[in-house]
């Protein structure tokens, strides 16, 4: 027979609850984390400490025996009432003061182990051993200890290595080294005070000159003695033009005031207004306008007599063409005027002997007079500028001049200091250094020093870090998931439930013994009210519980939390959709291990199956069968056992889903894994959402990945994922939470039953 896919019914399922489909994995680390990861391969650190440790130590006490000796020195500083001839000179920064107490003997320490007195003493040891005795410099300077002595001026150096006679050696000639060393630094700073002073006056001496003639040579070159008053006079100056400037700006606003109001009343801009009074005044053109206006006179007299075209009114027509003629060659002389207008405009605007030739003369002069005061503004902002730049330079040249002149003062009193200071020095500088000297005896080590305390524990010491490391490394390695917080970063969905790891499940399940932790079904009533405040919420009433791989407790799982469902007075329907792997069973031992089953339970299971029956058409081969109070299983038969036939054909799942929801309050389907198999994905597609079953220390995390991302290709809905197995090591509330009934509330109910029972035997 063959099967084909029907096409699954539309329409989107609801949004998960909380998180991403194939979210990243976050790595974090936490003083939790390591706890738990210590708790878990504790085995692996006592194992690598112990071979870790156990070799170091071993090492440690193969190496040859160890001796040791010291001598002290006294390096204490100078005495506080010591007159320093250099105190002002260190106060102005050309000399550092030197340390006292503390810093000081730090100081000296330092100068102990420096290379320049150690390297010395290394080679004058050992480049005369043969190879196989000699040491490196470094190997060296580990053997060497300084060490201050609190409280005192003393330091103390001590040197160890294997051989008596050598380690005396070396602290003979370290000691003849320092006391030599303090012997020509004595006499060195001695002759390095006085260079310093000597070599100092010259060069001030140098500076003072150089800065009198940088001085005299900018008072030559810009012609001034004082530069405040010199910078004083430019001021008062420029204060001066800058009243001009003000005065000649108030006037020419005054004047173009007057020109516009001129130039409104005539009709004529300025511009214009010179070429017009011009020709005004010129007595050629009067003349002729005097006689344009007898002509037109006489013209306007003729035509009251004659006609149009008589003789007489030619001839003065003629004349006036001769004299408009003359008027234009005289207004042609003014440059500007004819352009701006025809001769009758021409004429007009002058008004030969009229009002209006008054007003043009005025607005003529009052443009002149404004030409004449904007020529006069330029040059006195010309000037204005000028002494601005020239103060502006002045007053860089006055604070270089100011510089110098500070300087010059600041070079004088360190040359009073240096001159004064010399004399004194010479008398103070035997007084400012305190030689080194040795206070106590070089002696030759006569036992060597027991190191045993210290090997031990720093074997211990790295032995622990070894463990420690070694079981980091076997953990990150480790695919698995170990703890809960590990579940909840890398994941980022709802974890809905925690069941403590029950290690005598599954002899129970094949002995028939009863479960000794009653706390973990507690656990799974705590997942039940869980999924109960979902469901009323969302309206669900199908879920699928599954799991990425097998072997991670989906099927145990789902009939806890069927039966914690049928405890609280739901009718639930457990499915087992696993065609590989059948649970009736394991669920049969289960309901009979947990006192769920029994005789005293109603074969028709309170008439759900009868009525199931009744509705079934005849076809009582598909009903549920009864597998505890309120609880009833169902199992695919043969010929619906491919993901095909659970979504179609003649018992469509579709339908049988339908009727279930009407009779059943809660259905839970256990289908296989995800990976590998479409069925989870097709049986889900029909439910309400998927539970995810996790089990600590088994599952793999690329594993659930995956599966989270095959679900959300489907786009189907995960309502969260259930932590299974969670021990001591896990963390996470279902550890504790289990620990809390187990150890206050069973065993209480336990100690009460036992009493009663006691009681009623007696």
């Amino acid at each position: 027979m063959t099967y084909s896919y029907p096409e699954l019914p539309q329409g989107s399922p609801p949004p998960p609850l909380v998180g991403v489909y194939g979210a990243e994995e976050v790595d974090s680390f936490s003083l939790s984390n390591l706890t738990g990861v210590l708790r878990r391969r504790w085995w692996i650190v006592i194992l690598v400490a112990l071979a870790v440790g156990g070799l170091n130590l071993k090492r440690q006490l193969d190496k040859p025996p160890v001796f040791q000796s010291s001598f002290q020195l006294l390096v204490s500083p100078p005495e506080n009432e010591t007159v320093n001839p250099l105190a002002q000179l260190q106060g102005s920064g050309l000399l550092g003061s030197l340390p006292r107490g503390k810093e000081y003997l730090n100081t000296q320490s330092e100068i102990l182990q420096s290379n320049i007195l150690l390297e010395p003493v290394w080679s004058q040891i050992y480049d005369a051993l043969p190879p196989e005795e000699q040491i490196s410099y470094s190997g060296f300077l580990a053997n060497l200890s300084v060490m201050v002595v609190p409280d005192t001026g003393i330091v103390e150096i001590s040197y160890r290595g294997n051989d008596q006679e050598r380690v005396k050696a070396v602290l003979e000639a370290l000691a003849e080294q320092y006391l030599d060393y303090t012997r020509r630094e004595q006499a060195r700073q001695e002759s390095d005070k006085l260079r310093f002073v000597n070599d100092q006056l010259p060069k001030f001496q140098d500076r003072v000159a150089e800065l009198q003639a940088q001085m005299l040579a900018l008072q030559r070159q810009y012609k001034f003695f004082d530069p405040s008053q010199t910078a004083g006079n430019i001021s008062s100056r420029l204060n001066e033009i800058n009243v001009i400037r003000q005065n000649l700006s108030i006037k020419i606003q005054q004047l173009t005031a007057k020109r516009d109001a001129l130039e409104q009343k005539t009709g004529i801009d300025n511009n214009s207004a010179f070429g017009l009074s011009s020709l005004g005044q010129s007595p050629v053109y009067a003349g002729l306008v005097s006689r344009l206006n007898e002509i037109n006179l006489k013209l306007a007299e003729a035509s009251t007599i004659y006609t149009g075209n008589s003789p007489q009114i030619e001839q003065l027509q003629e004349e006036k063409d001769n004299v408009l003629q003359l008027i234009r060659a005289e207004a042609e002389k003014e440059k500007g005027i004819l352009s701006n207008g025809d001769l009758a405009q021409v004429l007009t605007a002058t008004d030969v002997g009229g009002p209006k030739a008054e007003a043009l003369q005025e607005l003529a002069s009052v443009g002149i007079e404004l030409d004449i005061l904007n020529i006069e503004l330029a040059n006195i902002i010309e000037s204005e500028t000028e002494l601005r730049n020239q103060l502006e330079n002045f007053t860089t040249i006055a604070g270089e001049f100011a510089s110098l002149q500070q300087e010059l003062e600041l070079q004088r009193s360190g040359l009073t200091q240096l001159v004064t200071t010399r004399q004194a020095l010479e008398v103070e500088v035997a007084r400012s250094f305190v030689p080194w000297r040795l206070v106590s005896a070089i002696t030759l080590p006569d036992k060597p020093i027991n190191t045993l305390p210290r090997d031990i524990l720093l074997s211990a010491m790295l032995g622990l870090l070894a463990g420690g490391g070694a079981a980091l490394l076997v953990d990150k390695l480790d695919p698995a998931y170990h703890s809960v917080e590990d579940l909840r970063v890398s994941q980022h969905h709802t974890i809905l439930g925690y069941i403590p790891l029950e290690k005598e499940l599954r002899a129970s399940i094949k002995y028939g013994s009863p479960l000794p932790n009653e706390a973990m079904q507690e656990s799974y009533a705590k997942l039940y009210s869980n999924l109960f405040f979902l469901k009323r919420k969302r309206q669900c009433h199908s879920f699928v519980v599954t799991s990425a791989e097998s072997g991670d407790g989906k099927s145990t799982t789902a009939f806890f939390l069927a039966q914690a469902a049928a405890k609280l007075g739901q009718k639930v329907l457990l499915v087992d959709g696993d065609r590989y792997f059948p649970q009736k069973q394991a669920w049969l031992k289960l309901a009979e291990i947990t006192g769920f089953g029994g005789k005293n339970i109603p074969p028709d299971g309170n008439g759900v199956l009868t009525t199931l029956a009744a509705n079934s058409n005849g076809q009582n081969g598909d009903l549920p069968e009864l597998l505890g109070k309120n609880l009833f299983y169902f199992k695919v038969q043969d010929d619906t056992m491919t993901p095909e036939q659970l979504v179609s054909a003649s018992q469509n799942f579709v339908v049988k889903m339908n009727e279930w929801k009407e009779t059943f309050d809660l259905i839970l389907i256990d289908t296989p894994p995800i990976l590998g198999l479409t069925d989870s994905r097709l049986i889900a597609d029909q439910t309400d959402g998927l539970v995810v079953v996790v089990r600590l220390n088994k599952t793999r995390k690329d594993s659930l990945k995956e599966a989270f991302r095959e679900l959300a290709l489907a786009d189907l809905n995960v309502l969260g994922i259930v932590a299974n197995a969670i021990t001591s090591t896990s963390g996470g509330y279902g550890y504790y939470y289990g620990s809390y009934y187990s150890n206050r509330y069973y065993e209480r109910q336990k100690s009460a039953k036992a009493r009663d029972e006691a009681a009623s035997n007696v």
